[in-house]
């Protein structure tokens, strides 16, 4: 009688993940969070930062994110309040000249520990002077 290899392979890889699985639950990879986008928590009855992030938290969800940085104040506020947890801000970039860099209001977040995705903003105009110094 033969034993199939991927039978082997596979009770292998039981035996180690029963064996390792007290070491990974008390790791830092353990907290695997899952996040409401914020594009899903406003409605006509959830129109305040304080009732989108009670929505969010009553639905299980471990926090949220936000685009831009209108109201982001009030947001941090309400998150910290209830103690839910903030872990994205999804903000614009602008590289046209004379222009405002980033956007005001930005340094709210700062020490936060999220991480900023940054939509880079321009007109054509800055991308031809651009290519003028790449070419």
């Amino acid at each position: 009688m033969r034993t199939n290899p991927g039978f082997i392979a596979g009770v292998a890889v039981l035996v180690l993940s029963l064996a390792y699985a007290p070491a990974i639950a008390a790791s830092p990879l353990a907290d695997n969070p899952f996040i409401a986008m914020c594009t899903g928590t406003k409605d006509a009855a959830h129109d305040t930062p304080a009732s989108q992030v009670g929505l969010v938290k009553a639905l299980g969800y471990s926090g949220t994110d936000l685009i831009g940085v209108t109201g982001l104040a009030e947001v941090l506020g309400e998150i910290d309040r209830q103690e839910s947890r903030f872990f994205a801000l999804y903000t614009g970039g602008n590289i046209d000249p004379g222009a405002t860099p980033w956007e005001e209001g930005l340094e709210e977040a700062s020490g936060r520990p999220a991480f900023t995705c940054g939509l880079l903003r321009y007109s054509p105009r800055a991308i031809n002077n651009c290519m003028a110094y790449v070419f």
